[in-house]
């Protein structure tokens, strides 16, 4: 009669057999080339491109005064349009991708941080008038503009461009320092 060997069992087991895991699905990338596509007095619109695997995407305002991203808005296209903004005022974007599961989203990676300012509020034109001249200098006024903080004075160059030569917060302003007997626009 043969010898028979025995061999252990946990030898023929491979060691990961002993216990089950599943290792946790990767994250999806965080969207990218997001840009503005389109700014107003009042929005933004938001774009990025596509990430594979993600169920919608989440828009992050940045909050100043919390100093955090907050959700704004989850959406399932590829843009979005992020109202109810104030004029001429700078703002900070985020998207991630969501994913669903058991009816919820979960978020997966942040994309780095996009900003864009609101257009300013257009003012109506101020009616300019002549109020005296001298041989060095005209006076000018004009009516108070409903919105406007100050007043840019632009005087045209020999150039034919106009550069500002003065900022007030009146109604008023002389320019001084003019050559006589020259027109001046």
């Amino acid at each position: 009669a043969g010898m028979i060997a025995l061999t252990p069992m946990t030898d023929l087991m491979p060691a990961s057999a002993a216990t089950t895991a599943y290792a946790a699905s990767a994250k999806l990338s965080a969207p990218k080339n997001i840009s503005i596509s389109k700014t107003t007095t009042n929005s933004v619109k938001l774009t990025w491109d596509e990430v594979n695997d993600a169920d919608a995407y989440r828009v992050y305002k940045y909050n100043s005064s919390t100093k955090k991203y907050e959700k704004y808005k989850d959406v399932k296209n590829t843009y979005c349009t992020v109202k109810k903004l104030k004029a001429g005022t700078k703002y900070k974007f985020k998207v991630c991708a969501l994913i669903s599961k058991k009816g919820k989203y979960v978020t997966q990676t942040k994309s780095s941080a996009i900003s864009a300012t609101t257009e300013s509020e257009k003012l109506e034109a101020p009616e300019l008038k002549v109020e005296s001249a001298t041989k060095n200098s005209i006076k000018l006024s004009w009516n108070a503009v409903k919105g406007a903080d100050s007043y840019y004075i632009y005087k045209k160059n020999t150039n034919g461009s106009f550069a500002k030569c003065k900022s007030v917060t009146e109604t008023s302003c002389e320019i001084t320092g003019l050559k006589p007997d020259t027109k001046y626009q």
